[in-house]
């Protein structure tokens, strides 16, 4: 199942749910259990601590409307007024509240931030009517709860009343974030997901360039499918009287009815929309920002994000942007919200915890399903713009020119064109193939084939000449992809709205820019153009036209293109020497086996979608007897950050030589990206490994040590991305001194970089750690998050169980040679029996109460000092009970008169594995061999395995 953070599924699980009761399109809904896969605990330790309150706000129009903004502040264990923290105020989605908030929150906390989760004005328990993001009305409301973080004890402050505080959201609560940066100059950094710059452009968006195209500041063509769904979605409470306006503010409400009327959005409304976005306030937003957008999003495209980043960029702020398969279209997999939740926290790490870590690229961007890539900046420097001429029907005229077209406006704007279904979830794919045009409302435009594959990343442009019998027209700008037998299809279901007014009676020439994609076209596709007349999913033209479309001829259609990466050819590894040195090496550090050059990796292409590590059954018995592995198996999918996990002598470092094919194994098989493995696999190039150390040369420098490794494995030195892996390494200008001047962590690093030449599709690091004090063993898992966060995948062993905790997203657990648990981090963690209460009233009554509840295993009070939040004649209690028992403990404290203040589950690795740990010692593991069958991980892994 795709899976999203709760802070982006929130509003959407509402929508969805309107879209459902108004029967207005199929929806695919189930993501709630999204919970488990947002950011992820960072750390061992205490309860996150949680208050309430509601904060009194005044705003409006005329700063006369008195609301109550619902709020709850998460607070990190630790955190106090002689240990001050930063702090992040944390948005939901619309049709949400602060309780969608919640796991994040806690998750954020445990990475050391004070959060704040406020239900925005309108929703949840706050008062007021729902602002629609007018700074008049949210941005007020936002300036109120800084004031409040600014008057915690437990908040890190800058200066008197000025917190250091970041805010963050997806989609309703995106906006709210950076529209509050502009509002209030005490916020530090902003994050902001799937969300808008101008609801004026997300809803009313017109492609026509105003200076030739569109009259003055003409609104666009109104998205009114979506926002019908929006509108319903902020009906009135149950039990309140009906009414027209919902809990929308009037100006709202006003707005939405006019923009909804038959003669479509009037300028003022236009006007109106635009304020509710950064957009309009853009020149007073100066802080750090980050902008992750989806590029399944025909809500809130990818346009809102760059016109949000070019802003920003022109003005020097530091601004990052990622664009990643999902959005309102189609939820975010397990590989996206990794990479969300990665750099959301590097972000924030960056500049509100002040650290050194660089906050990973400019632009970063997924060209297809599971392959990320990287760039300084957006436009990407270097890329190319190539012209296509495109012919009517795929053929001139007699004169050479691209053919005139002619397409009909129906009266009414039915039977209409089909591109998109709002929300529609998982079959967001399967529609961009449904995708249709009636054929007499539609002018079309197809390229010859491509000769060579063709990646497109940014928004295409074409000029054209229009004109309408009516004086006017709406068009609707797709650009398809049409394979060899003609089917076609339109990338993520993007169309270009544009409506064109005051044409006069031979027309004029319009440039249209095309949607922005991150689409690639393969060999022996044609790119086709169409300009359609309607689309379902926006409101008709008023009037019923004939329109004609005219190519123009020096224009054609221009592309921004990246480079495909280059597949060479395949290559033995040459000469006698190279081998001779290989094997020194191998003596020397036990690595290169693992390198290939990028040359043999053309031979694995076909399986570009195989899991990265499917390890099956092996077993590792020496000649003496000794059986170190026996019958191990398990999985690592594709932007998964696995550890190996397990004692000294649990046989993690065999496992993983047998793997690599480093040794031979006694029974079963390592498949690698869908190949099976043995020693010099080609496949192996596409991994970086650092396995049983380094093996650096101390006379030479980082820098060389690095070049002679790469040189030895055949490999060209160009294709090495060295600078890249240096930088992400972040080896800085000690990789140009000796390496027996470097620190133990340096070496470390350097070792990493090696790993990390050529950028490989997988990481397998054993013990990256060993020997690194706090400070650079942060460091590292820092840089473990990013290079996964970047799309690929990483595989390390590790006894450090509170890194794990922090580091990983699953974990494979092994004890005396057998696997005794594989699954996700969370789902381990879920394992944890002990929870952990603070009740008000005497501590021997509630033990007693506890102790006759059926599941209670052991209940005690918690020694030490007491927590900042415990009150007067308050009690902290373990608890040691079944999971269905919780409730009914709770039931009985309340029933015998004792006051429950707080529950938290303890949910420490270190003791979850002690416990699994201990379960193999006495015979009662997970499981045996890898049939792990009580967990959804295990169930899909005998899959794998019957497969």
């Amino acid at each position: 199942m795709s899976r999203w953070p709760t802070w982006i599924s929130g509003g959407r699980r509402r929508l969805r749910r309107r879209l459902l009761a108004g029967g207005v399109v199929l929806v695919v809904a189930v993501v709630a259990a999204a919970a488990a896969l947002a950011l992820r605990p960072a750390a061992s330790g205490s309860a996150v601590r949680m208050r309430s309150t509601f904060l009194p706000v005044v705003d409006g129009p005329r700063h006369d409307q008195h609301v109550l903004i619902d709020t709850s502040l998460y607070l990190p264990a630790g955190a106090s007024a002689q240990h001050p923290a930063p702090a992040v105020v944390l948005g939901h989605g619309f049709g949400g509240s602060k309780a969608d908030e919640r796991a994040d929150a806690e998750n954020l906390a445990r990475h050391g931030y004070v959060v704040l989760t406020p239900s925005a004005r309108g929703f949840g328990a706050s008062t007021g009517g729902i602002g629609l993001n007018l700074p008049e009305y949210d941005g007020t409301d936002v300036k109120a709860e800084i004031d409040y973080l600014a008057a915690q004890p437990e908040v890190l402050l800058d200066r008197p009343g000025d917190p250091r505080v970041g805010l963050a959201g997806a989609s309703y609560g995106g906006g709210i974030a950076l529209s509050g940066a502009t509002q209030d100059a005490r916020v530090d950094a902003t994050a902001a997901v799937i969300t808008w710059n101008s609801l004026a452009s997300a809803f009313l968006p017109n492609a026509a360039d105003p200076a030739n195209g569109a009259a003055g500041n003409a609104p666009g063509v109104f998205k009114q499918l979506y926002a019908g769904a929006f509108f319903g979605s902020g009906a009135t409470r149950p039990g309140q009287p009906a009414n027209p306006c919902g809990r929308f503010v009037p100006e709202a409400c006003a707005a939405y009815a006019q923009a909804a009327a038959p003669s479509g959005a009037s300028a003022a409304t236009a006007a109106l929309m635009a304020r509710a976005g950064v957009g309009s306030s853009i020149n007073r937003l100066r802080v750090p920002t980050l902008l992750i957008q989806g590029e399944d999003d025909t809500l809130f495209p990818l346009s809102e994000a760059t016109r949000t980043y070019e802003s920003l960029r022109a003005a020097g702020v530091p601004t990052a942007m990622v664009w990643t398969r999902g959005g309102h279209d189609q939820p975010f997999d397990a590989v996206q919200t990794s990479r969300i939740r990665s750099r959301t926290l590097s972000w924030f790490d960056t500049y509100l915890r002040r650290t050194e870590a660089t906050p990973g690229p400019g632009f970063t961007w997924d060209q297809a399903r599971g392959t990320a890539r990287t760039a300084a900046s957006f436009p990407v420097p270097g890329s190319t713009t190539l012209q296509f001429v495109l012919a009517a029907g795929g053929r001139l005229s007699p004169d050479g020119e691209p053919g005139a077209q002619h397409l009909v406006n129906p009266p009414g704007g039915h039977p209409a064109g089909f591109s998109s279904l709002p929300g529609l979830g998982n079959l967001g794919d399967l529609v961009g193939r449904l995708a249709q045009d009636p054929p007499d409302q539609a002018a079309t435009w197809t390229s010859d084939p491509l000769t060579s594959p063709m990646n497109l990343v940014g928004s295409a442009s074409v000029r054209v000449h229009v004109s309408s019998t009516s004086g006017g027209a709406q068009l609707f700008g797709k650009l398809y992809d049409v394979d060899a037998s003609g089917a076609s299809t339109l990338p993520n279901g993007q169309v270009a709205p544009l409506r064109i007014t005051g044409l006069p009676a031979d027309g004029r020439d319009v440039t249209v820019a095309l949607p922005a994609l991150a689409h690639s076209f393969a060999t022996g596709h044609r790119l086709r153009l169409t300009f359609a007349s309607t689309d379902s999913a926006y409101a008709a033209a008023p009037a019923a036209a004939v329109i004609t479309v005219a190519g123009v001829a020096a224009g054609g259609l221009a592309l921004p293109t990246v480079a495909v990466p280059a597949a060479h050819a395949s290559g033995l590894l040459i000469g006698l020497a190279v081998a001779i040195l290989l094997a020194l090496l191998l003596a020397v550090g036990g690595l290169l086996l693992t390198r290939r050059t990028r040359r043999c990796a053309a031979l694995h292409r076909g399986a570009a979608d195989a899991d990265p590590v499917v390890v099956r059954g092996l077993t590792k018995t020496y000649a003496d007897g000794n059986r170190a592995v026996d019958d191990v198996s398990f999985v690592v999918h594709r932007g998964q950050v696995v550890g190996l996990l397990g004692p000294n002598g649990a046989g993690k470092t065999t496992t993983l030589r047998m793997m690599l094919g480093l040794i031979s194994p006694s029974a079963g098989e390592s498949v690698l990206f869908g190949e099976k493995v043995r020693a010099g696999s080609p496949v192996l190039a596409r991994f970086g490994t650092f396995v049983e150390g380094p093996g650096l040369l101390p006379h030479l420098t980082g820098r060389d040590n690095l070049q002679l490794w790469w040189r030895s494995t055949g490999a060209d030195l160009a294709d090495a991305r060295m600078e890249e892996a240096l930088e992400i390494a972040g080896l800085g200008g000690a990789v140009d001194k000796p390496v027996r001047t470097y620190s133990h962590g340096m070496k470390q690093r350097l070792a990493l970089a090696q790993a990390l030449l050529g950028l490989p599709d997988c990481l397998v690091l054993d013990e990256p750690t060993n020997g690194l004090d706090p400070p650079q063993i942060r460091e590292m898992r820092e840089l473990i998050q990013r290079y996964a966060a970047t799309g690929r995948t990483v595989l390390l062993s590790s006894h450090l169980l509170s890194e794990v905790e922090v580091t990983c997203t699953h974990a494979v657990v092994m004890q005396s040679g057998r696997l005794i648990y594989s699954g996700s981090v969370a789902e381990l963690l879920g394992r944890s029996t002990s929870i952990q209460l603070q009740v008000r009233g005497d501590a021997e009554s509630a033990l007693r109460v506890l102790a006759a509840v059926d599941g209670v295993r052991s209940a005690s009070t918690v020694e030490g000092e007491r927590s900042p939040l415990d009150s007067a004649g308050s009690a902290r209690l373990t608890v040691d009970a079944d999971l269905s028992s919780r409730p009914e403990l709770v039931r009985a404290l309340i029933r015998a008169g004792i006051e429950v203040e707080e529950l938290a589950v303890q949910r420490r690795l270190e003791d979850v594995f002690l416990s699994l740990v201990g379960a193999e010692s006495t015979g009662h593991a997970v499981g045996s061999g890898g049939r792990i069958a009580d967990t959804a991980y295990g169930r899909e892994l005998l899959t794998a395995q019957d497969r």
